[in-house]
């Protein structure tokens, strides 16, 4: 069933309807991953751990991402309880952040960061798919409700790091346990995934979710967004290193993460309103063509005018990649297991391919530097010809 988006339909009842609910939820969340991403290194680093354990710790959780969502999202199929596992999940993240605040071991430090990661990125797999089950029988934009997780992050981080001298690297945890406890308020609080786009005990297919591996139309979405989203992996690991090293400003630096961002947000706010935007393969598009665009200008130019420019373009690299991809698992996804097949794109995309990434970045990083960006580049290709030069199967 295709997902149609109405741009202002949020429920009779606004204050408590499911949309407000799933958008309180987004926010509340992601305060807490608004100073995980950036912070988190620092952190680690204040309790002691050395530049290999922080890639380890990375690492460790990118395993537990990998591992722990499709387990999780298949049990929600089995159960039919995404909302009381998502709150069950986010317990596990205030207990694991309330341990790091406590615990100085460098192993224990791994491993409870590693359950923080996993944990926590079965929760947004568990949310956007109640969200986007909701939105195609409410009527509401997935991209609007989606969007407050971007707002809350920027806010937060902005805000923290501007605080940061005054909290100090210790602080970081607390702050982390603060919004995680607010996710867990929230996560309370979530609707349940819409009574109607659950599959009869009876009728519903007796498959485990590795059944989704052997689904061509979903096969061909998670090699594409793996290479079209994971072609940010060189820009996020070396991007301001380039920068700095090539002699721009921290303040011109942090706009350029900023601005990013702030495309997303308006991309996911507008988009809704153009049946063109609602449609995959023009998102996908979009995305391939802003991509080329894109890697190619950071790959040849540090102009600052230019950089400003091009990475407004990220609400379509990654803004545009996110909204189709969630179109496409909703619509493809076999009946019974929507969550499943949200879990697999989000341990595949966002672990093991991230993962496998990660590790030869750093590599590529001194062998070529900036022009490591070229890589992005043939991933970007590389996407663009499994979504549109691929056989098509059903």
């Amino acid at each position: 069933m295709r997902v149609h988006h109405s741009p202002t339909n949020f429920g009779s009842n606004l204050m408590f309807s499911p949309a407000i609910r799933l958008s309180a939820f987004f926010a509340l969340y992601y305060s807490a991953y608004g100073v995980v991403t950036p912070f988190w290194p620092v952190f680690l680093a204040h309790r002691g751990l050395t530049p290999d354990y922080i890639g380890a710790t990375f690492a460790a959780g990118m395993i537990a991402k990998t591992l722990g969502i499709p387990a999780v999202t298949a049990l929600a199929d089995k159960l039919g309880k995404r909302r009381a596992l998502v709150v069950v999940l986010m317990g596990v993240c205030v207990a694991a952040t309330f341990v790091l605040a406590f615990v100085s071991s460098v192993t224990a430090i791994l491993i409870f960061s590693a359950i923080l990661t996993g944990a926590g990125a079965g929760c947004v797999a568990l949310v956007d798919n109640i969200t986007l089950l909701r939105a195609r029988v409410e009527g509401f934009a997935y991209s609007q409700v989606r969007m407050w997780g971007s707002i809350s992050w920027l806010i937060v981080s902005i805000s923290f790091g501007a605080m940061l001298p005054v909290f100090g690297a210790e602080g970081i945890v607390w702050v982390v346990l603060a919004g995680s406890i607010a996710g867990l308020a929230a996560a309370i609080y979530l609707p349940e995934a819409a009574p109607n786009s659950a599959v009869p005990a009876d009728t519903a297919p007796k498959v485990s979710w590795l059944q989704l591996l052997r689904h061509p139309p979903l096969i061909r979405i998670y090699i594409a967004t793996a290479l079209l989203q994971n072609a940010h992996i060189f820009y996020y690991a070396f991007g301001t290193i380039h920068w700095q090293k090539s002699g721009l400003s921290d303040p011109l630096i942090g706009w350029l993460w900023t601005e990013g961002v702030i495309a997303e947000v308006l991309l996911f706010a507008l988009a809704p309103r153009f049946a063109i935007m609602r449609r995959p393969n023009v998102l996908f598009a979009t995305a391939i063509g802003a991509g080329i665009i894109r890697w190619i200008t950071l790959a040849s130019t540090v102009d600052p005018t230019a950089l400003i420019l091009v990475n407004f373009l990220h609400a379509f690299t990654f803004g545009a990649c996110h909204l189709a991809a969630m179109i496409e698992l909703t619509d493809k996804a076999p009946p019974g297991l929507s969550a499943s097949a949200q879990g697999v794109y989000a341990a595949f995309s966002g672990g093991l391919a991230s993962a496998a990434i990660f590790a030869v970045t750093g590599p590529l990083y001194t062998w070529a530097g900036h022009w490591g960006y070229l890589s992005s580049l043939a991933m970007t290709l590389a996407g663009a010809a499994v979504l549109f030069l691929s056989p098509r199967k059903n």
